[in-house]
């Protein structure tokens, strides 16, 4: 179905599990073994979902609706609007999100008492529209935003419950210590591994870029320089993945060593072979969607966390 597709479907199911699982997996159970109450209940916690999801399917359609232009060069196969949906139903359809996502914030702040979260999802769906609209045009900037962007559907998860996790450093610091680690494991992996594939997509659709008047790393800086910012963000995730497994196995059964060699590391270094090499579209499309693999399989691990 188009609709699906345009707003990303699968892209927005692994949004939702990564929150889930660290709501469910790692802070609930800390928080329970305490006798502290998540200040989300469950139901709370699937409405925060459903916020970010609509925020990110909104994203989504404005970036295809400003990029459009380049679309038609890049992956004229792959185009949506204009197509099967026309623009001004792809418009109301992102007003219609934002709307909507805006009531179960406001919604959810004042149920909760979180009335913080009012005021940052208007700044977070402008913030995605400068991207759209002026960002993804320009070099690094834009790719470091949503490289935050996708730090940040942990983060929210953390901000969401984060008086209750204050509550749970003062009772028992050692119970607490493990929560923090995984959440902020997860969030540098998350903005590590996006920036990555991040840039290799910049390096996909320089073609059409450069046509309609964009200035991405690759034509402003050129492929070479362009290859190496990329190959240095995933050397700094090779690099954590590396240093930190010493720690990160505390929490996970001791076979998951070989899920994270197979499903991370392996994979990362492969990118970086063909990446050395790499010069037509066809190639960075392949390392990009290896790198999607990798930010799935790191999802994946948050099944088997054990707090």
């Amino acid at each position: 179905m188009a609709l699906l597709r345009l707003i990303r479907f699968p892209n927005l199911c692994i949004v939702a599990l990564t929150q889930w699982l660290l709501y469910d997996r790692v802070i609930v159970p800390a928080l329970v073994s305490q006798q502290i109450t998540p200040l989300l209940s469950k139901l709370d916690c699937l409405c925060y979902i459903g916020i970010t999801i609509t925020l990110t399917a909104a994203g989504y359609i404005i970036n295809d609706i400003m990029d459009l232009p380049a679309d038609r060069i890049n992956k004229p196969d792959r185009i949506l609007i204009d197509r099967y949906i026309s623009r001004q139903t792809a418009s109301w359809f992102y007003l219609t999100l934002g709307l909507t996502g805006f009531i179960m914030t406001t919604y959810l702040g004042l149920a909760c008492n979180r009335l913080h979260l009012i005021g940052l999802y208007p700044i977070a769906f402008i913030l995605l529209y400068v991207y759209s609209a002026a960002l993804k045009h320009r070099p690094i900037f834009g790719n470091l935003l949503i490289a935050l962007f996708c730090a940040g559907v942990a983060g929210a998860i953390w901000l969401a419950e984060g008086d209750a996790l204050a509550q749970l450093t003062q009772r028992a610091p050692d119970r607490s210590r493990p929560v923090r680690f995984l959440l902020v494991w997860y969030m540098v992996f998350a903005f590590l591994s996006t920036l990555y594939r991040e840039l290799v997509k910049d390096l996909e659709d320089q073609e059409g870029d450069r046509k309609v008047g964009s200035r991405t790393a690759p034509i402003v800086w050129g492929s070479a320089s362009a290859k190496i910012l990329a190959g240095t963000s995933g050397g700094l995730l090779l690099v954590f993945l590396v240093w930190q497994s010493q720690f990160i196995y505390a929490f996970f059964p001791n076979w998951l060593v070989w899920f994270v060699a197979v499903g991370l590391v392996l994979p990362l270094i492969w990118t970086f072979f063909d990446l050395a090499f790499a010069k037509k579209k066809t190639q960075f499309h392949r390392i990009s969607t290896v790198l999607k693999v990798v930010m799935l399989n790191g999802v994946l691990l948050l099944l088997f966390a054990n707090l």
